[in-house]
């Protein structure tokens, strides 16, 4: 082949390979560029005719790159190409690759310069780079656990948020954890997660409990896949987990509430059904004996059926003000109200309520003991004597209902607890004894050992529950220790504060007191409860007066200076019992007053005391207790 035939061929060659080339003399003077390198520095052949290209920078550059490979400052460095760039005629800068070598063109020693575009691979890198970054910036700041291991539980990559999750204070920490040991609570639960992942390449959705550094659990929902190698071999895990320890505590929150809720609703549909025999049972004595009245029956018969119609209406009684109570307790309005009483008298009257319910329930073979220690026999104190009462009077009728054989013992002693002065009253008795587990329910409303239609013990399973709240109230708390089938000692200790007793009425005097030239107006405006009323002074020697409203009472107050002291209704008509008591106080001071109030209605209490009412009685009225607050306060006129 000829040259110029040779040359053209180059020529043609050159004109369509990928890379720029130029061609300059070794003065730097034009010799040749092919097409592409025209297109890349968008010139044409005659104004790079007028370029030199020694005087170019990207030349200078390039010999300084160079002597820096001679010389070793390059370290590593081997490939003689350079990355630059280049401004081209539009002046744009492009990203090229250039390598300068020497040649001989057409003769003569010349260097050829070859160039390449590489904004397409820099595009791809910054595309790269940012890509990592934003994934760097993921996997650091995600709040999604995510992870690398190997199939035999080696940690290989973690992002913080598993770190965190943890426990840890640093991946070199995490590390050293070996998962296949001790990370999850059921090591089952791995076994399962690498069998699902092993034969199906993923899982997602995978719910299980992990243990943290200290030993703590965690719920998690983790979902991974497994790569394989070119040999289809699995060489790691990789996975996402999210913490749902706090969902998870709020499905089991749910449950419980759930549960706590079906339980409720069991307890109260036996409530119920308790409730319904409890009432039936006294309103069918009631209703029953008093249709027998009708009949032809003899005078014995009748102080019989009195009798049985007086118990049943005493039992509904119970049961209606221990609904209230806990209706009371359970919306939080219930009130305390402190006082100073005789202690000694209150225990008394409580043990009369118990051999009563002894009598009536028929376990007159079971024997009651009660001890007070001497020390309390002269003692006042200072607490709420009704729910005190209340207290005492269920957990012994507790004691009484299971108990078939032995004793019921029934404590009151002075005591110290934690450092303080207490009174504590101990209920002992040899009954069928609670199991452990039922000890930890037999203060919750409405639960009974038995809550079967088939029990064979009376009662609506309030009592205790009752009695516990009340406790707490007057700032102590109800203690159990039992032994089954064995007995009870049901514990309460009483903080509050003692003083000696002035002289002390006992159930004795109460039966012979004489108030005779004694003046008592009672303001009642139901003249069955009058009578009732009067009924109950007639022992006394009393003179009594009535009025039938507040009004009257007021008139009869200016009018009869021989009354001594005023029994005062609240509801009545024309002028109610506060507003009497505010004008009886109005003239004078000092003058008792006692008013009758519902054991139910505790608002009407208050207000009778914060207009000056001195004392109040409950109704239905207890004569001894009817008794004892009279004659507190006529005392110093009867000399006793």
């Amino acid at each position: 082949m000829a040259l110029t035939e040779r040359e053209e061929a180059l020529k043609v060659l050159a004109d369509n390979t990928f890379d720029g080339m130029v061609v300059n003399d070794l003065e730097g003077n034009y010799l040749y560029a092919n097409n592409r390198a025209i297109e890349i520095s968008g010139y044409s052949i005659d104004e790079l005719k007028n370029i030199n290209f020694r005087e170019l920078t990207l030349y200078k550059q390039y010999t300084q790159f160079l002597k820096d490979i001679k010389n070793g400052s390059r370290q590593g460095q081997e490939s003689r190409v350079f990355e630059t760039h280049i401004r081209n005629k539009g002046g744009f800068e492009i990203p090229i690759d250039i390598i300068i070598s020497k040649i001989v063109w057409m003769g003569n020693h010349a260097e050829i310069v070859s160039i390449r575009d590489i904004s397409g691979w820099k595009k791809i890198e910054r595309e790269l780079i940012e890509s990592k970054e934003l994934f760097s910036g993921l996997f650091r700041n995600s709040t999604m656990g995510l992870y690398q291991t190997t199939p035999e539980g080696e940690i290989l990559l973690v992002n913080p948020a598993i770190i965190k999750m943890l426990g840890y204070d640093s991946f070199e920490e995490l590390h050293e954890r070996d998962l296949s040991q001790r990370s999850y609570v059921d090591d089952k639960k791995r076994d399962e997660f690498k069998k699902i992942l092993d034969e199906n390449g993923e899982v997602t959705g995978f719910e299980s409990a992990w243990l943290t550094k200290d030993e703590n659990i965690i719920y998690v929902n983790e979902g991974a896949r497994a790569v394989k190698n070119t040999k289809g071999e699995i060489i790691r895990y990789e996975g996402a987990v999210v913490n749902i320890t706090e969902q998870k505590k709020a499905e089991l929150e749910l449950i419980r509430a759930k549960e706590k809720a079906e339980e409720s609703d069991r307890l109260k549909s036996a409530f119920l059904a308790t409730m319904s025999h409890e009432l039936r049972t006294p309103l069918n004595a009631i209703i029953g004996f008093s249709d027998l009245y009708k009949e032809n029956i003899s005078e014995v018969e009748m102080i019989d059926f009195a009798k049985i119609i007086n118990k049943s209406g005493h039992r509904l009684l119970e049961m209606f003000e221990d609904m209230f109570s806990l209706t009371l307790i359970e919306s939080g309005q219930i009130t305390i109200k402190n006082e100073c009483f005789e202690i000694a008298p209150l225990l008394s009257d409580i043990w009369g309520l118990i051999k009563k319910e002894q009598l009536r329930i028929g376990k007159q073979e079971l024997d009651l003991v009660y001890s007070l220690h001497p020390n309390m026999t002269s003692l006042k104190i200072q607490t709420d004597q009704h729910k005190l009462k209340q207290i005492l009077v269920h957990i012994l009728k507790n004691a009484l209902r299971y108990t078939n054989h032995g004793q019921v013992k029934f404590d009151c002693y002075p005591d110290v607890e934690d450092g303080n002065s207490v009174i504590r009253f101990e209920i002992k008795d040899t009954g069928i004894g609670i199991k452990s587990e039922d000890q930890k329910v037999i203060f919750a409303p409405f639960r009974q050992i038995n809550d079967s239609y088939s029990r064979k013990i009376d009662g609506t399973g309030i009592g205790l529950s009752i009695s516990q709240s009340l406790s707490k109230l007057l700032g102590g708390s109800i203690v159990v220790n039992s032994v089954f089938d064995k007995g009870s000692t049901f514990s309460f200790a009483l903080p509050c504060k003692v003083q000696e007793s002035s002289q002390r009425l006992s159930k004795q005097n109460i039966l012979s007191i004489n108030w005779v030239g004694k003046t008592i107006l009672v303001a009642e405006d139901d003249y069955i409860n009058f009578e009732l009323i009067r009924k109950i002074l007639r022992p006394t020697n009393a003179n009594v007066i009535h009025a039938v409203n507040g009004l009257e009472a007021v008139k009869f107050f200016e009018k009869h200076k021989e009354i001594d002291l005023v029994l005062m209704d609240i509801r009545m008509p024309v002028m109610d019992g506060i507003e009497a008591i505010k004008a009886i106080k109005l003239m004078n001071p000092d003058f008792p007053v006692i008013t009758f109030i519902s054991n139910i209605n505790l608002e009407e209490k208050e207000k009778a005391l914060a207009v000056g009412s001195d004392d109040y009685i409950s109704k239905p009225i207890n004569v001894e207790a009817l008794y004892r607050v009279i004659h507190s306060y006529l005392e110093e006129k009867l000399g006793v």
